[in-house]
């Protein structure tokens, strides 16, 4: 391990948590948190606040990977630091496939006659995408009181009655501007 240690983490502290020492972890963890706080930071594009939920989240990972591994690792810090990295990278593809997940949804809301399978063609990848992001775009530019009914009844899949709710509008009210979103983006 690193010589930054004091000297009771680097004899055997790892050992601990093959064994379930699930503390020898956390203080483990606390000696490298800003670090690994930086790391997440710099790779969530300065959001704190997705750093934040990103190092959380990476903790626990963290936590029952080093359980599993901990005979095989000679320097934590490092293998801390690509875990991370690692656990960002897979988060911004969650958000990727979710965004895409969306914009389909819009795209077959918009007009149920296009196609969202796999593209079978570079070309056909492309004009998908040139699609998904005039979609994206076109939503983006409805008047807010289009957009927030519209979004919520066909990404977040509310009923008519939970955006009722939600928005304090009559249920005629939301079909209109859900209908009236629709049209505009057609």
């Amino acid at each position: 391990m690193s010589a930054g240690f004091p000297a009771a983490y680097r004899s055997g502290k790892l050992e601990h948590l093959a064994q379930g020492d699930d503390d020898a972890f956390w203080r483990l963890w606390a000696l490298h948190q800003r670090r690994l706080f930086e790391i997440c930071l710099r790779l969530m594009r300065g959001n704190q606040a997705d750093a934040e939920d990103a190092l959380g989240s990476a903790a626990l990972k963290a936590l029952n990977k080093t359980r599993a591994h901990a005979g095989h690792i000679t320097d934590l810090r490092p293998w801390l630091s690509r875990l991370i990295y690692n656990h960002c990278l897979d988060l911004h593809r969650e958000r990727r496939r979710r965004r895409r997940a969306e914009n389909a949804q819009i795209t077959m809301a918009i007009d149920p006659g296009i196609s969202t399978s796999i593209p079978s063609s570079p070309e056909h990848n492309l004009w998908s995408n040139e699609i998904t992001r005039f979609t994206e775009i076109t939503v983006n530019n409805l008047p807010r009181h289009l957009r927030e009914p519209f979004r919520m009844r066909i990404i977040d899949e509310l009923s008519y009655q939970e955006i009722t709710a939600v928005l304090a509008l009559s249920p005629e009210n939301v079909r209109k501007r859900i209908r009236l979103a629709r049209e505009a983006l057609r």
